[in-house]
């Protein structure tokens, strides 16, 4: 789905650019809004960004806002639990990078053009969530997750009209920190793996990291665990000069 989503924003974004009379390099500043959490995990998404250009080849900027885990997706008739509700889902994320422009490969001044640059992110989810048992057992399922990433970016950004920007972050490989602690709690012994095995495939799905807390094969789900891995970075936002 990501492939034809950027195929699709770079043809908006060349026929856009096409229409390019010039730009003023007056404004240092563009505040900016994310689409991409937005469209990728619905309401509940909404961050916004700050660029300050630094000279005629660099920026620097910032994005930061709320955000939220996707839902659980539903099970089929035949699992043994089914999602009874989310309690609350919320979180947050800030991200900072270094922009250095190609410009002699543009036509006009930044941020209009292509760049590269390093970037950290950081992302906090608290998300809780009900879980009904086919035999009429309620749990809770807490989840924390903590997650860190350094890499490095390549861009592209449009100025429309002098005042408004397309920017689009094309490819962040990065190496990432990871943490996750959940506790899956209920009045009653929910058994082991074998007995919920639909519902640890669908958690370890959803995070990676629960191999690491299960013990003697039991779907306790209780402790918590960190790694370092590969993590990656795209964005797709639009922005407003001055």
């Amino acid at each position: 789905m990501r492939t034809p989503l950027l195929v699709l924003l770079l043809a908006c974004v060349s026929f856009v650019h096409g229409q390019e009379p010039h730009h003023d390099t007056t404004f240092k500043n563009t505040v900016r809004f994310n689409l991409t959490p937005l469209v990728l995990s619905g309401s509940g998404n909404y961050v916004v960004g700050y660029e300050r250009i630094l000279g005629p080849k660099r920026s620097f900027s910032v994005n930061t806002g709320l955000l939220a885990l996707p839902e659980l997706l539903p099970v089929s008739d035949s699992a043994s639990y089914e999602w009874k509700g989310t309690n609350h889902n919320r979180g947050f994320s800030f991200a900072a990078d270094y922009r250095m422009y190609f410009t002699k490969r543009n036509r006009f001044a930044i941020p209009d053009g292509l760049y590269w640059g390093p970037y950290i992110t950081y992302y906090y989810f608290d998300n809780n969530t009900s879980i009904l048992t086919r035999n009429g057992h309620e749990a809770q399922l807490q989840s924390y997750v903590n997650m860190l990433m350094v890499g490095a970016e390549l861009g592209y950004q449009v100025v429309i009209h002098d005042r408004w920007t397309v920017d689009l972050i094309l490819a962040g490989p990065a190496l990432g920190w990871y943490r996750l602690d959940m506790t899956l709690s209920s009045n009653v012994e929910l058994g082991g793996s074998g007995e919920y095995e639909d519902l640890y495939d669908a958690l370890s799905g959803m995070f990676p990291l629960l191999n690491k807390l299960i013990t003697d094969d039991e779907l306790r789900v209780d402790g918590s665990g960190s790694t370092w891995g590969a993590g990656f970075r795209y964005v797709f936002q639009v922005g407003y000069r001055f």
